[in-house]
């Protein structure tokens, strides 16, 4: 098995300054960039900057979630440190994010690099992914303790490898859009409802 230095891929960008309020409210997961560009021209700019941030690949997608939260609402499906895509060490995903929102709302990241040894065939069910984790971070997976948040409109960069959690939220909107390139994972049809 290769070594793998997790949490060593996130940078901060500067911040990124644009009117999140007026952005249309819109919920769609890992949509193929050029029809989240045709389709909502209000995103092209951000979706484009995110998209400069990561190395080209066959599969170029975005998601945007714009929500409006109540008090102990999940900011995510998974609260718990987590890994997204599937943790190949030889072509990991890369991904940018950026999070607009009140604090305690946006995305944390795990803030400590270690090594480890890469797992040959991950868990693909939550269950077994969480077991994992506990075990590679040596710590309880809610434990905001052990990350900091990214600021409001500061985008990031991370790949595979990079920890990082949602949040119980606060009330208020967050609006958060992910591009994420890939060699592995599809990008998916645009459903838009009238």
């Amino acid at each position: 098995m290769s070594s793998v230095i997790y949490n060593a891929s996130m940078q901060q960008h500067a911040p990124v300054s644009i009117d999140a309020d007026a952005l249309p409210a819109i919920n769609v997961k890992d949509v193929k960039l050029a029809h989240i560009i045709k389709v909502y021209p209000q995103y092209s700019a951000l979706a484009e900057t995110l998209a400069s941030m990561v190395e080209p690949r066959r599969y170029l997608s975005v998601s945007v979630h714009v929500t409006n939260f109540q008090t102990s609402k999940r900011s995510c499906l998974d609260t718990g440190w987590h890994l997204d895509g599937k943790m190949n060490s030889d072509d990991p995903e890369q991904y940018a994010l950026i999070c607009f929102g009140p604090d305690g709302m946006r995305t944390m990241f795990h803030q400590h690099s270690f090594d480890s040894y890469a797992v040959k065939t991950p868990p693909s069910d939550m269950e077994g992914r969480r077991e994992l984790f506990t075990h590679m971070l040596g710590h309880d997976l809610h434990d905001e303790g052990k990350g900091f948040e990214i600021g409001n409109g500061v985008p990031i960069t991370y790949t595979t490898f990079d920890f990082h959690k949602g949040r119980i939220a606060n009330t208020g909107c967050r609006v958060f859009i992910r591009v994420m390139s890939s060699n592995v994972i599809r990008h998916k049809a645009l459903r838009r409802r009238y």
